[in-house]
């Protein structure tokens, strides 16, 4: 009767410790799928990270390539109104009557 007890309660330690050892490489997969699943992620970031900077590399550089044009045009714009003024005041300070109408 205390052999059989006793391979009883051996029986139970086996199907404990085999349980116990299951679940252990249970949670020795979850956290591999989980380090994997974390790597990925971070390699999906620094990714996106790289395109975002340089896509903000190329929007920031056409930016300033659009103001210097417009600067550019501005101040010929500027130069070539500064000029008709002085242009119809010099006239008009030569012939103060030839602009009447």
């Amino acid at each position: 009767m205390i052999m059989q007890e006793m391979e009883m309660i051996m029986s139970e330690i086996r199907l404990v410790s085999d349980v116990a050892n299951e679940l252990k490489n249970d949670l020795r997969q979850d956290v591999r799928r989980v380090e994997k699943i974390v790597n990925d992620v971070e390699q999906l970031v620094k990714e996106d990270s790289r395109e975002t900077s340089s896509e903000l590399r190329d929007t920031t550089k056409d930016m300033k390539e659009d103001m210097a044009e417009l600067s550019n045009k501005l101040e010929s714009a500027m130069t070539a109104l500064e000029e008709k003024i002085e242009k119809r005041i010099k006239l008009a300070l030569e012939n103060p009557l030839s602009q009447m109408k």
